[in-house]
């Protein structure tokens, strides 16, 4: 059976067919021409395909092939009286493109799309101008929304018939794409059904959020802050960002270059529809995953087996054995087919999704490790597989495995920075575990060589100085000025925003660190660090309306990532009912680690609805034993004895306090709810002892707090008096 279906498509075709024949413009080398013909005609036309001769006159060829197939067209939409419908081949309707000022505004699960502006808008404020293709695209999509369009449906929709290529489409397709997962917050996505077409899914959503403004509001009573889970969340995005932060997000290329890569269909076992439906929602997942990679040129479906144009291309066979799915992606360089990278996942084949997730981000943090113009620069397929190698097993947790390829690297290739900064970042995360302190600084120290030789070789990788900030003291004016150095010459690398909100945080710019983490964020929307910190910060300013908004989405994006659990950990203490609160994290802590709460935290929790728990002795006895553990939980001590309420005992703690170079956590006394700590005169006293004051007064900015209502104190008139210098 043909495509065409109805007597009406045959209609169609039969004009088009008279556009050919009966045209001045008929191909030499084209014979009788078939209704069956005639549509491959007109669908292969734009390739030259079927006419060896026709690429000097193709134009002309469809332009009187669409003047007709219009007219007939209309003809009969004027008998059925549906003057909407232009074209009906598969059942079906694709509109032509329409005047962009014509389109009112209108929603699109989160995002507000104002055609006649090209504007569009997330719930979060966030804006993003279209180019006029692009927005066509997402009208078109939008029309039929939930339904697949083919290709040819979008070229008729968005091009207007028009020859264009498959790259053409492919190019549009991804910026969509992009845009879509930056500002859509999960809650609309393009789909790719492969060998079938393209579609847009909205969730159904409220109506659009007002953005909260950026003061800080005033505390709510009792809804303490629990340190532990802050710092656990904490942990958890910096052991994510060792991977999808330090790796897969520090490799970026430069604005002025860009990649092409391909990804091959999902090979899968023939004959088993679970293997072949995970298959299907894999290349989906990379879709999505690729698509946002900046300066990236996706090609879907690349023909296997066939020498690739693309830079790289993605390999990936699904197989079932007995009852586990097993995945082995490749990446291989287009040029001649060198495998530069493989890795093998699997899972309980009952539990695909955490698989899914594995393999998509495993394969896109990868394609971004090919983005790094000092990766080119490795030369030789060795150095560039050592390369790869490296930000994987960085990606998986396992820095020092990385030093290892590293070093290696250096030891093949001595004048490239690239190496050298890779040296640098996993010898630091390393040793970044609680232990010996000399051994500690000594890491350091060869590190900052490490970096400093990078920047010797190449002044302008960001890596290197991203290297040098976390090698500096947490929140000092030292690491203030290597941060913005980085920024000033790398100022697409979303982990140098990352530290830049971290130490942002830690002097007390907390709003700042908001604006800095929204900034890696939006450098790379895909990354799990970049959007947990993010979460974090928000947290910080008390936008919980909107971290509770990044949290669901998250557990969209991400169900099975322990640090989505954490954060919801995180945010369940600003649950009004504080004993539902307890329970549920009692049961995460419990699902995630084996065991319960700690016993302080618990005491803090539930020292909120019970009273009979309310016993100060107890209290004291647990802190001491968390001081014991660990003296850097003096910190956290102050800060669950302020939001108790318990001021002097806070400030017994803080007075006990000491202050790691690469520690953050009095951090947690710049929160809303330690507002009636920051109040007091003895806390500039505090933070002025760790040195603080020294950085507020050297870079001229005053903390957050300092504007706060009902502070009992200057700071200017503080930081003279505890300085001896002028106010």
């Amino acid at each position: 059976m043909y495509p065409f279906g109805s007597s009406s498509g045959r209609g169609l075709v039969a004009s088009v067919c008279v556009a050919v024949l009966f045209g001045s413009v008929l191909p030499p080398t084209m014979g009788p021409v078939s209704e069956k013909s005639c549509w491959h005609a007109d669908r292969k036309l734009t390739s030259c395909r079927l006419f060896p001769n026709c690429t000097s006159r193709r134009t002309e060829i469809v332009r009187n092939m669409r003047k007709s197939a219009l007219s007939s067209a209309r003809r009969r939409t004027a008998q059925v009286g549906d003057e909407k419908l232009a074209f009906d081949f598969s059942g079906v309707s694709t509109p032509a493109p329409v005047p962009l000022a014509h389109v009112p505004r209108f929603q699109l699960g989160r995002l507000i799309v104002e055609p006649a502006l090209r504007q569009v808008r997330s719930s979060f404020g966030r804006t993003q101008t279209l180019e006029p293709l692009v927005l066509q695209l997402m009208i078109a999509l939008r029309a039929s929304l939930g339904s697949t369009l083919s290709r040819d449906d979008l070229i008729a929709a968005c091009w207007n018939g028009r020859i264009v290529s498959d790259d053409a489409v492919n190019r549009v397709v991804s910026k969509l794409r992009r845009v879509l997962i930056e500002l859509g917050e999960g809650a609309v996505r393009l789909e790719t059904v492969p060998k079938v077409g393209y579609r847009i899914v909205a969730d159904p959503v409220d109506p659009p959020l007002v953005r909260a403004e950026m003061e800080t509001p005033e505390p709510r009573a009792q809804s303490p802050r629990p340190r532990q889970r802050v710092l656990s969340a904490l942990a958890l995005v910096a052991a994510v960002s060792l991977g999808g932060g330090f790796w897969a997000y520090a490799t970026q290329t430069r604005a002025s270059e860009s990649l092409t890569i391909g990804v091959e269909p999902v090979a899968s076992t023939a004959g088993d529809r679970e293997v072949q439906a995970f298959a299907s929602a894999l290349t989906g997942d990379l879709a999505q995953m690729a698509g946002a990679i900046s300066r990236v040129s996706f090609v879907e479906n690349v023909p296997s087996g066939r020498r690739a144009k693309e830079d790289l291309v993605v390999r990936i066979a699904i197989e079932r054995e007995g009852g586990r799915l097993v995945a082995r992606p490749r990446l291989v360089d287009g040029a001649n087919g060198a495998v530069l990278w493989s890795d093998r996942f699997e899972s309980d084949v009952r539990t695909p999704d955490r698989l899914r997730q594995q393999v998509a981000m495993a394969t896109a943090g990868v394609m971004r490790c090919g983005l790094e113009r000092s990766a080119k620069v490795l030369g030789d397929a060795a150095s560039i597989r050592l390369f790869f190698s490296a930000c994987n097993a960085v990606m998986q947790g396992d820095p020092a495995r990385g030093a290892s390829f590293a070093h290696e690297i250096v030891a093949r290739r001595p004048d490239v920075a690239a190496g050298w900064a890779c040296l640098a970042l996993t010898t630091l995360y390393s040793n970044s575990a609680p232990g010996n302190s000399t051994e500690k600084s000594a890491a350091t120290a060869e590190a900052t060589r490490y970096a400093l030789k990078a920047l010797e070789l190449d002044p302008k990788i960001g890596r290197a100085y991203q290297a040098l900030a976390v090698a500096a003291a947490q929140g000092s004016v030292e690491q203030f000025s290597i941060i913005e150095k980085g920024i000033a010459v790398d100022p697409e690398l979303p982990a140098l925003h990352r530290v830049h909100s971290y130490a942002l945080l830690d002097a007390g710019y907390v709003r700042a660190s908001v604006v800095a983490a929204q900034r890696a964020l939006a450098l790379d929307p895909t990354s799990m660090a970049e959007f947990g910190n993010v979460e974090l910060r928000l947290m910080a300013v008390g936008r919980l309306d909107e971290a509770r908004a990044m949290q669901a989405k998250a557990e969209r994006l991400w169900p099975s990532e322990p640090w989505v659990a954490g954060m919801r950990e995180s945010l369940l203490v600003y649950d009004p009912d504080p004993r539902r609160a307890l329970a549920e994290m009692e049961t995460i802590e419990a699902k995630a680690h084996g065991k319960g709460l700690s016993p302080l935290l618990r005491r803090e929790m539930r020292w909120r609805f019970d009273p009979a728990s309310r016993n100060l002795a107890s209290l004291e006895q647990e802190a001491e034993s968390a001081f014991a553990a660990d003296p850097t939980n003096a910190w956290e001590n102050a800060a669950t004895f302020a939001h108790l309420g318990l001021l002097d005992a806070a400030f017994a703690w803080m007075a006990r306090a000491r202050r790691s170079e690469r520690d953050y956590q009095w951090s947690l006394l710049f929160r809303p709810e330690s507002a009636a700590l920051r109040r007091d005169p003895r806390f500039f006293a505090a933070m002025a002892r760790i040195g603080l004051a020294d950085v507020w007064r050297a870079r001229g900015q005053w903390p957050d707090f300092c504007s706060e209502p009902g502070l009992r104190y200057d700071c200017r008139t503080e930081t003279a008096r505890i300085s001896g210098v002028k106010a």
